[in-house]
């Protein structure tokens, strides 16, 4: 069983914290997964909170120049955080 399936937010509105302090705690899989569904140069996320899970946190920031993530807890899991760049 995977947390949350969100999208990864512009740049322009990170701050805004529209998913802020979510948390997932002992998801069998992946606490979050972060999709891209913006074409922007610049893309991230904050407030990220997975404990005991077996992946934290992953994403996918393919065609992006700049990801930015911050206020991130990962916590007592197999794999922290996975980020895949490409095209």
């Amino acid at each position: 069983m995977n947390g949350y399936n969100i999208p990864i937010l512009p740049c322009s509105i990170i701050s805004v914290g529209y998913f802020d302090n979510n948390t997932v705690g002992s998801a069998s899989e992946v606490g979050f997964l972060l999709y891209k569904n913006v074409q922007d140069t610049c893309i991230g996320f904050s407030g990220v909170r997975a404990y005991a899970c077996k992946v934290g946190q992953i994403s996918n920031a393919a065609g992006t120049n700049t990801l930015k993530l911050s206020n991130y807890i990962i916590a007592d899991t197999f794999r922290g955080v996975s980020i895949r760049f490409g095209l």
